[in-house]
C-alpha cells in the first residue's frame, strides 16, 4: 500500500489474536472484521479495516485500544523514569490511504497516571499535528499544541500557572 520510512521497530510480544475477514476476488477487496489483539501486557485492540488490493493504493481502517498499560509499553523502549507512571491507555484511530495520500486520526487519553492527559494527533502525509491536548501537572491543566514537519517540532503550551517544583524539585519556580 503506502510506502513509508521506517523509524523503529514494533516489540510489542501479542498474546492472541482474532479476526474474521472476507477477500472478493472480484474487486480485490479484502475485508477484516471483528478483529481483536491482546498485548502479552495486557489490555486490548480492535478493529476492522478494508483494504484495495492490487494497483490501487487505497485502505480504511478504524481501531480502538483499551486498557492498555503505557508503562509496561514504554518500558519495552527504555528505562522509565522510576518515580512516575503513565497509567492506563485508551485510544481510537482512523488511518486512511487513498493514491498514496495518507491520513491518520488518533484520539488517546491517559486518565490514571501521574500526569492524567489526553489529546488528539493528525497526520496528514508528512505531518504530524498536535491538538486539543491537555495534561495535568500538579493538579493545574497545561494546553498542548504543535506541529512536527521536516523532522522539526513547534509547540505552544498555555497555563494559567503550576509550581515548576512538580516537575524538576531543583527547579527554582
Amino acid at each position: 500500500l503506502h510506502e513509508a520510512e521506517t523509524t523503529g521497530r514494533v516489540q510489542v510480544d501479542v498474546a492472541a489474536v482474532r479476526t474474521e475477514f472476507t477477500l472478493d476476488k472480484r474487486t480485490d477487496i479484502l475485508r477484516l472484521m471483528d478483529t481483536e489483539l491482546v498485548p502479552a501486557v495486557g489490555g486490548r485492540l480492535m478493529g476492522h479495516a478494508q483494504i484495495q488490493l492490487g494497483d490501487i493504493d487505497d485502505a480504511v481502517i478504524i481501531a480502538r485500544a483499551e486498557g492498555v498499560p503505557a508503562d509496561a509499553i514504554a518500558a519495552l523502549y527504555g528505562p522509565l523514569p522510576t518515580d512516575m507512571a503513565l497509567g492506563t491507555l485508551t485510544a481510537s484511530t482512523r488511518v486512511a490511504i487513498a493514491e498514496e495520500n495518507l491520513q491518520t486520526q488518533l484520539q488517546w487519553s491517559l486518565a490514571d497516571g501521574d500526569y492524567p492527559a489526553q489529546g488528539q494527533l493528525l497526520l496528514d502525509q508528512d505531518v504530524l499535528t498536535l491538538q486539543d491536548t491537555t495534561v495535568q501537572i500538579g493538579g493545574e491543566p497545561v494546553a498542548l499544541t504543535g506541529q512536527l514537519a521536516a523532522g522539526n517540532w513547534q509547540l505552544a503550551l498555555e497555563t494559567t500557572g503550576f509550581d515548576l517544583a512538580t516537575l524538576a524539585p531543583d527547579v527554582p519556580g
